[in-house]
C-alpha cells in the first residue's frame, strides 16, 4: 500500500487529519457543554470538509427524535436521551427521522417508530416533523460552519396519495434556507436526484450557502428508489430530497438512486465494507450493531470497539441506536453520560488538542496532535480532481501552500501540513 492510500485508509479509521483544508477550523461557541470530548468530536467532524462523502466519517443518531428528554413529543420506545438539538450540540451530525402521517385522515408529517411502512400512523402525542426541523434549524443558525445529513425513512402511504409532497412542503417551509436542493447540484426541475456521495463534499455545501442535505433511504431492499418513489405527485419531494445515493457495482459501473449499503445486507454489492469504501460507496451501520453494551473483555460489542471495528471496515455513518443512555430496558443501569460520545473519538492523541499549535499533525502512532504551523512536516496535498498525495520533503505549513509539486505534470492546487489554521482552542 503506497503512502497516499495508507493515509486515505487512516482517514476512515481516524476521522482523519489527511482530509483537511487550509480554511480555518473554529470551535463553536454554542456547544452547550464544556466537556473536552465534545470539543474533540466537533473538530473531528470538521476536519474532513474537502473529502467526498464516501471518504468521510459521520457520528449519527438512529431515531434521533425518539428522545427521553425532548418536550416536543412523548415516546415510550425511546432511542435517545437528548433532544435532536442537544444531540447536535454534542457532535452528532447525522439525524435519522422516521416520518409518518398523524392519522388516517390527518396527513400532518409526524416523527415516530413504526414497522407497518405504508400502513404506519403516528399520533398527536408524537413530535411533528416541523418541531424536529426547528431543532436542526436553530442549531445551524448558531453554527454556520457545520453540515448536517438528514436521513429520512418515508414509505408510500395507503391513506395519503400526496404523502411525500407533504414532507417536501414541510422541508421547504421550515428549513429551505439551509437545505441543499437537488437544483443546487445541477439537477433539473422535478427530476429524481441521486446523492453524489463520491463527489459531494461538505465544503461544496457550505460554498453554496447551505448546511443541510436530506436523503431518503427507504425502502432499503429496493434496487432503484426512483421507481419506488415515482407514482403520484412527487414534484415537491423530488425538488427537495435526494432519492438514494450513487453507488458503484462490483463491475465498477455507477448506479443511481440506490439505498445506502447497510450492515452488509442484501442491497450491498459485498458484505465487506472495505470493498464498499474502496469503490467510493457510502455505508451506514445502525441498530443492534451499534447497541450500547456493558464494556468488558468478553463482549465484542463494547462501545468504542464497535465503532472502531466498523470504521476499520470503511463504514462512513456510524448511527448509534443509543448515542447516550436512556430509560429503555437495553440501557437500564446507565445514567445520562458521555460514554457513547467518547466512543466516536479516536483520532486525537490523548489530551489533545491542548492549544500547543494551530496545525494538526498525524503522528507515528496514527493519532493527531496539534502543533505549531512553523514545524517542519510532510505535506498532504490534493489536486483539482481531489486526488491526494504526500510530499517527499518537509516544510512549514505556509511553505506547503506555495512550493510543492508531486510530479512534472501535476501541480497540486492545495497543499498543507494538515492545518487547523487559526484554531482557537482554549480549555474551559
Amino acid at each position: 500500500m503506497n503512502q497516499c492510500n495508507k493515509f486515505y485508509k487512516l482517514a476512515m479509521l481516524l476521522a482523519s487529519s489527511l482530509l483537511v483544508t487550509s480554511v480555518p477550523i473554529t470551535v463553536n461557541a454554542a456547544i452547550d457543554t464544556d466537556d473536552d470530548k465534545v470539543v474533540r468530536l466537533d473538530l473531528q467532524g470538521q476536519i474532513d470538509n474537502f473529502a467526498p462523502f464516501s471518504k468521510t466519517l459521520w457520528a449519527g443518531a438512529h431515531n434521533a427524535y425518539a428522545s427521553y428528554s425532548w418536550s416536543a413529543g412523548t415516546y415510550t420506545d425511546v432511542n435517545q436521551y437528548y433532544s435532536p438539538k442537544s444531540l447536535l450540540k454534542r457532535g452528532i451530525r447525522v439525524m435519522e427521522f422516521d416520518i409518518y402521517p398523524e392519522g388516517t385522515f390527518d396527513s400532518t408529517p409526524m416523527l415516530c417508530h413504526n414497522s407497518l411502512e405504508n400502513k404506519a400512523l403516528c399520533s398527536s402525542f408524537h413530535a411533528k416533523l416541523s418541531e424536529g426541523l426547528d431543532d436542526i434549524r436553530e442549531f445551524l443558525q448558531d453554527n454556520p460552519d457545520e453540515v448536517i445529513l438528514l436521513k429520512i425513512e418515508a414509505y408510500k402511504h395507503n391513506d395519503h396519495n400526496n404523502w411525500h409532497n407533504k414532507i417536501g412542503e414541510r422541508l421547504q417551509n421550515d428549513i429551505s434556507d439551509y437545505l441543499l436542493l437537488p437544483s443546487d447540484w445541477g439537477y433539473a426541475d422535478k427530476s429524481c436526484a441521486s446523492l453524489p456521495v463520491s463527489k459531494l463534499t461538505k465544503r461544496d455545501i457550505l460554498a453554496a450557502g447551505k448546511q443541510l442535505v436530506a436523503v431518503v433511504q427507504t425502502p432499503r431492499d429496493h434496487s432503484d428508489l426512483c421507481s419506488y418513489h415515482s407514482s403520484g405527485n412527487y414534484s415537491k419531494f423530488w425538488n427537495t430530497v435526494f432519492i438514494g445515493v450513487d453507488a458503484f457495482d462490483s463491475s465498477g459501473n455507477l448506479q443511481s438512486n440506490q439505498p445506502f449499503c447497510q450492515n452488509g445486507n442484501d442491497e450491498c454489492v459485498s458484505n465487506d465494507q472495505t470493498a464498499q469504501y474502496n469503490a467510493n460507496n457510502m455505508t451506514v451501520v445502525i441498530d443492534d450493531a451499534t447497541q450500547l453494551n456493558v464494556d468488558g473483555p468478553s463482549s465484542s460489542k463494547t462501545g468504542s470497539n464497535v465503532l472502531k471495528n466498523w470504521a476499520k471496515k470503511g463504514s462512513q455513518i456510524l448511527e448509534l441506536a443509543l448515542v447516550e443512555a436512556n430509560n429503555t430496558s437495553a440501557a437500564s443501569g446507565y445514567g445520562a453520560n458521555e460514554v457513547q460520545i467518547e466512543d466516536y473519538i479516536w483520532s486525537w492523541k490523548s489530551n489533545r488538542p491542548n492549544g500547543t499549535g494551530d496545525c494538526a499533525s498525524l503522528e507515528n502512532d496514527e493519532t493527531i496532535a496539534d502543533k505549531a504551523c512553523t514545524a517542519f512536516q510532510y505535506h498532504a496535498c490534493v489536486d483539482n480532481d481531489r486526488n491526494w498525495q504526500l510530499s517527499t520533503t518537509k516544510g512549514t505549513w505556509h511553505m506547503g501552500l506555495n512550493t510543492v509539486k508531486i510530479s512534472a505534470v501535476v501541480t497540486l492546487s492545495v497543499c498543507h501540513l494538515m492545518p487547523m489554521n487559526k484554531f482557537n482552542y482554549s480549555k474551559k
